[in-house]
């Protein structure tokens, strides 16, 4: 009768137990050091790099967090709808509309105020990547920066061009500007309400015509517009 053989196991291909544990302490310091290389990238900007998920709240935020939101990590960590209860009531409703459109892997850009824990407003533009998406949670990585001087040179901006239309519409004197190009010099570009009275034209047909149409044709021929006077600061006498 044959004896069964026994197979002996290579020791080569045993699972050793301190490999593993090696492996897994060198992937950990290398997502430390990554870490530590993000937080310094951000240290003194107004930008914040995030992670979070709408079940657990938030899984990762940069050093720089307190600095721009007003709020510590482990604050933000312990209450996780602090972030979203901080949006401002006009941008929420936006902001969570955006967040329900977003699909694995998707990127967004969004825009909206934030007010910090001492209650003073900033503008956020929050770029983010949808990572993974189910029914019960999203998790999202973003990057945020706070915008708010930028906002607020754009509305100063808006309110600067709203007294120049009303003081440029309301002027006594007729007001006439016409384009300086070469190819259409001459050509009315905006006018105001006292051009358009002392014309009889609506400003909407004064607009896109040269200022020539104006004159008689034999005006014209006797003494023609000397826009290169006008351009050369001269003054053009009648």
């Amino acid at each position: 009768m044959k004896k069964p053989s026994v197979r002996k196991s290579n020791p080569s291909t045993k699972t050793n137990p301190n490999k593993k544990i090696n492996t897994l302490e060198s992937k950990i310091n290398q997502l430390k050091d990554e870490l530590n290389l993000l937080n310094k990238a951000v240290i003194g900007t107004n930008n914040v790099v995030y992670k979070f998920s709408t079940l657990y709240g938030g899984l990762f935020y940069s050093s720089n967090t307190g600095k721009v939101l007003g709020y510590s990590n482990k604050f933000l960590k312990e209450n996780p709808n602090l972030w979203n209860n901080s949006i401002h009531p006009e941008d929420k409703e936006n902001v969570n509309h955006c967040l329900e459109k977003l699909k694995p892997n998707s990127i967004i850009e969004i825009e909206y105020r934030f007010i910090k824990k001492n209650n003073k407003v900033i503008w956020l533009r929050d770029r983010l990547k949808c990572i993974s998406k189910t029914k019960k949670e999203i998790i999202i990585e973003g990057h945020v920066v706070d915008v708010t001087k930028l906002k607020t040179a754009e509305n100063d901006s808006q309110i600067s061009n709203y007294y120049y239309e009303t003081i440029f519409d309301q002027a006594s004197d007729a007001i006439f500007i016409g384009s300086n190009d070469e190819k259409s010099r001459g050509t009315l570009v905006k006018v105001n309400k006292a051009a358009s009275k002392l014309t009889g034209y609506a400003k909407k047909e004064l607009v896109g015509k040269n200022y020539s149409f104006l004159f008689p044709n034999d005006e014209l021929n006797n003494k023609p517009l000397r826009y290169d006077l006008v351009l050369a600061g001269k003054e053009v006498t009648s």
